[in-house]
């Protein structure tokens, strides 16, 4: 994970305790290592088994569902959690969980770059921004941006993070 994302996400978390938190696209565990201090019960839900297989050797989850994460029972969460994945899902889906997850505190981030533009492999191509902070807004949440890079990247937009928070 992203220095970057680290810092904004600890900087937003702090002083906020949460009861049951759900880690929707938790890979490897990189976001439930900051979600964690903040929480008592922390879910991870992915669809790769060898992403929860190492996030479980990490020991930073109380549970974990191997599965799509929109399709997960949101039971008594009180807070989610989506670090980089709304992007791989599509708009019309991300909107639909973006609705599933009204009432509860979400905190989820997306880069504002353009990595598969320049990547000659195709491996950030499921990290395309596809989601605009005018877009996030219109689904109740504030957002802010964040760059890796200095302003004269910018104008390639590459190189950042939108950060969306919805109490």
């Amino acid at each position: 994970m992203h220095y970057m994302i680290r810092k904004v996400v600890g900087d937003a978390l702090t002083g906020r305790t949460f009861n049951n938190s759900l880690d929707l696209g938790c890979g490897f565990g990189d976001g439930g290592a900051l979600v964690k201090p903040h929480t008592v019960y922390l879910i991870g839900v992915d669809l790769d088994p060898s992403a929860l297989s190492e996030a479980k050797h990490r020991g930073v989850y109380d549970e974990f569902h191997e599965g799509d994460m929109k399709n997960y029972p949101w039971g008594s969460a009180d807070s989610v959690f989506l670090f980089d994945t709304i992007e791989h899902i599509s708009k019309e889906e991300g909107k639909e969980l973006l609705r599933k997850l009204r009432g509860r505190f979400t905190m989820l981030t997306t880069p504002w770059h353009s990595l598969s533009l320049l990547s000659p492999w195709g491996a950030w191509d499921g990290h395309r921004c596809v989601w605009s902070s005018e877009e996030l807004q219109g689904e109740g949440f504030t957002t802010e941006g964040y760059s890796f890079l200095p302003d004269p990247f910018m104008v390639l937009q590459y190189g950042g993070i939108t950060l969306a928070v919805r109490e």
